[in-house]
């Protein structure tokens, strides 16, 4: 069985602005690193607005074997309906199964509001897109039925959506599932997208406290039994789900240091674990936690200090390293934090260099041989992105 979750999550609710910020392209900090097409390469995913937010919702793919420029190589206009007040994607994961080599999808959660404020809730619509490809363009596009959204979707591209996609797979047979939800509920529904209708039933998977918010949900590596269970990231602690759609339940969890409320990127290296790096806002702390087949899928978390706080990391491993390194946005420099060792969180001398004023961190494998380092700049996307490659920020090649 192939699933999907996506999770919402609600650190106070965000209102509607009153009108679209206008017709410059923008796009979120929040970016899908996969391999679309199955050519061992990573590709980038970006969404936001191309355009006018009113019209369209956009994804922006650049296509691996090249280091990615300044335009996309294909930008994909995805909105139910046209001239509603608000457009956005909230989400978006590769969905694949290890059962299936042949499946490989993109699915993406979308939103709207077909009233402006103060209707709200009650005109604001989600609705999921899938996305199949060949030769690098896009081959089909299907579109579920919309259904009543949450009250913290809401935003233009400059405002956080809280919104995570996952997918995983499991060895037990059966219905196709995409899971969505706000903070601690959610709700199942099935894939592949059933157009003529958007029936539910609703999951549950159960919080410490009401205070408890979900920050991401990630899909773990198969384990012994072949089975994907997801790692659960909170503003408490990290976990790993039980059961399936309508059954949720953590089977391990493990409490996170108390100045880590915010994760941001997960990440699988080769077969042998999943890595997550989060941090804290407006504190010089971070952590990270690791989850491997091998150790029966037991949680190790550390913290490791950084200099200034994080407006966003990801994680890269360098050629000539052991150990997992992580790379951060903070106080106006791209710094990394290399040979972090798990056990201690003790890692090598901080290495920054001026971001220029870049606000989207991107790490992929876009290339043979190493991971690139890519800034972007969320409020002009078309300008070329700086290009780094590691251990000591060097220049990317050309190609």
């Amino acid at each position: 069985m192939l699933k999907v979750l996506v999770a919402l999550a609600l650190t106070g609710c965000l209102s509607e602005p009153e009108k679209p910020p206008g017709h410059s392209p923008e796009i979120r900090k929040e970016t899908l690193v996969a391999d679309l097409d199955g050519d061992g390469k990573d590709d980038l995913v970006a969404w936001g607005h191309a355009g006018d937010p009113r019209q369209d919702a956009d994804l922006l793919i650049s296509w691996g074997g090249n280091v990615p420029g300044a335009m996309p190589d294909l930008t994909l206009a995805l909105a139910n309906e046209q001239f509603a007040p608000w457009h956005e994607i909230l989400g978006a994961t590769l969905v694949t199964s290890t059962r299936d080599a042949s499946l490989r999808e993109l699915l993406v959660l979308l939103g709207e509001d077909r009233a402006l404020p103060p209707d709200g809730i009650s005109s604001r619509k989600v609705y999921a897109v899938t996305i199949t490809f060949e030769n690098h363009q896009a081959r089909t596009i299907t579109t579920s039925p919309d259904f009543v959204g949450q009250s913290n979707l809401g935003g233009y591209a400059d405002a956080e959506t809280f919104a995570f996609v996952a997918a995983h797979d499991t060895t037990v047979g059966g219905q196709i599932h995409m899971i969505h939800g706000s903070d601690t509920v959610f709700f199942d529904h099935g894939l592949p997208l059933d157009t003529s209708t958007a029936t539910f039933k609703e999951a549950k998977l159960t919080a410490r406290d009401g205070t408890e918010k979900v920050q991401g949900v990630y899909a773990l590596l198969p384990g012994t039994d072949g089975r994907e269970d997801f790692l659960v990231a909170t503003d408490h602690r990290v976990a790993i789900t039980s059961g399936d759609a309508g059954d949720f339940g953590f089977a391990a969890e493990k409490p996170l240091p108390a100045t880590t409320r915010r994760f941001t990127r997960a990440r699988t290296f080769g077969t042998t674990a999943t890595w997550l790096v989060g941090a804290a806002p407006d504190v010089p702390t971070a952590s990270l936690v690791r989850v491997a087949p091998s150790t029966g899928f037991a949680l190790e978390v550390t913290g490791f200090e950084e200099e200034h706080a994080a407006t966003d990391l990801a994680l890269v491993q360098f050629l000539t390293h052991s150990d997992i390194d992580v790379v951060a946005l903070e106080g106006g420099e791209l710094a990394a934090y290399e040979n972090i060792s798990l056990a201690t969180g003790n890692h090598d001398a901080r290495i920054a260099i001026d971001a220029a004023n870049r606000d989207v961190l991107v790490v992929g494998h876009f290339i043979d041989g190493e991971d690139l380092i890519l800034l972007y700049d969320s409020g002009n996307p078309l300008a070329a992105p700086i290009c780094f490659r590691g251990p000591l920020f060097g220049a990317c090649p050309s190609t």
